[in-house]
């Protein structure tokens, strides 16, 4: 399960965040895949209880409390292959203080990046000369990019600008 606010929440600075999950692994959740219960335990498996949170945050820029955020689930981005298991594709600087970021890639010939926000929106196509492209007109934030070539795909999470 998830939930994203609708509007921001404001914090003060230090704020700690933190997270709880409660677990029911009884008949009555009509979640449990297992009838009877069985014994659960901690663990990564798909069989064991798990909980991860995460928090979106940003630096509060004046009137952010009147911004509303889109609750719609992103979509997912399907890769042919995701380059950065094996270290062929890399990115710097980053962090980036937003003028233009130099790919280093010798295996394939990048295109175009797509840049998508942290909600899966795409927020712009930059296309790519020189193994450079521009994004001098980004807003400060963290963002997953999407390296097109000719034939493939290939995905390097995270350009943060500051």
């Amino acid at each position: 399960m998830s939930y994203t606010y609708k509007k921001p929440m404001i914090v003060a600075r230090n704020t700690k965040l933190l997270g709880t999950a409660h677990y029911n692994n009884t008949t009555s959740n009509p979640y449990n895949p297992n009838n009877p219960p069985l014994a659960v335990s901690l663990g990564e498996g798909t069989n064991d209880e798990m909980f991860q949170v995460y928090f979106w945050y940003t630096t509060y820029r004046f009137s952010d409390e009147k911004l509303v955020f889109d609750t719609t689930t992103p979509k997912m981005v399907l890769m042919s292959k995701i380059a950065v298991q094996n270290n062929t594709l890399s990115i710097y600087p980053n962090p980036n203080t937003g003028e233009k970021v130099y790919i280093n890639c010798k295996e394939f010939t990048i295109q175009e990046v797509q840049i998508f926000d942290i909600q899966g929106r795409l927020i712009k196509i930059a296309p790519v000369t020189n193994n450079v492209f521009d994004i001098s007109d980004v807003q400060k934030g963290i963002y997953s990019l999407l390296f097109k070539s000719h034939s493939e795909n290939y995905i390097k999470q995270k350009l943060v600008l500051h």
